[in-house]
């Protein structure tokens, strides 16, 4: 997973910097939806 990343970033640096902040934007988006369900399983158990 890590190596794909990396693979894309360098693409994308390669391609243009406004394609890496979508790639960003995305991975930040994922991480924030992951977050907000493990809070919301937290909520559940309690």
């Amino acid at each position: 997973m890590l190596k794909f990343i990396r693979m894309v970033s360098i693409k994308k640096l390669v391609t243009g910097t406004k394609e890496l902040n979508d790639v960003r934007t995305l991975l930040f988006r994922c991480h924030f939806h992951i977050n907000s369900e493990e809070l919301n399983l937290l909520r559940k158990r309690h």
